[in-house]
């Protein structure tokens, strides 16, 4: 696997976990445990 097949990869995966956690916030109620550990993640998978 070449850096570039890796660093797509990550990106791809990053991104659509990304989407995902900030779909799942969109419906959870605001200041929940989860919706702040949702939250977590979406800002770790944007960094």
């Amino acid at each position: 696997m070449t850096l570039y097949s890796f660093s797509l990869l990550l990106h791809i995966f990053t991104g659509s976990l990304g989407l995902l956690s900030r779909s799942l916030n969109l419906i959870l109620k605001k200041g929940s445990v989860i919706h702040k550990t949702i939250g977590r993640v979406f800002v770790l998978s944007m960094i």
